[in-house]
């Protein structure tokens, strides 16, 4: 057992709302607080009748898109 398997681990799910920011946001602080490790999931169904551009993002950016979402609305 790791480390950070002793201390736990908490998953949380993004979206790019809000409240899936939002919920980042707190799940981080808990992780931070109780030292766990924090995985950061997201899913999302392409519906060809609309004109998304994130379709088209490589795992990079869409990591740099929802990390940056993230930092601009984390409390300092």
């Amino acid at each position: 057992m790791t480390e950070a398997t002793a201390r736990g681990r908490i998953v949380v799910g993004v979206d790019g709302s809000d409240a899936g920011t939002a919920a980042l946001v707190w799940a981080a602080g808990q992780a931070a607080i109780g030292g766990a490790e924090l995985d950061v999931v997201t899913v999302w169904l392409h519906d060809a009748m609309l004109d998304d551009a994130s379709v088209h993002r490589t795992l990079e950016e869409a990591r740099r898109v929802h990390s940056t979402n993230w930092r601009s609305s984390s409390p300092r």
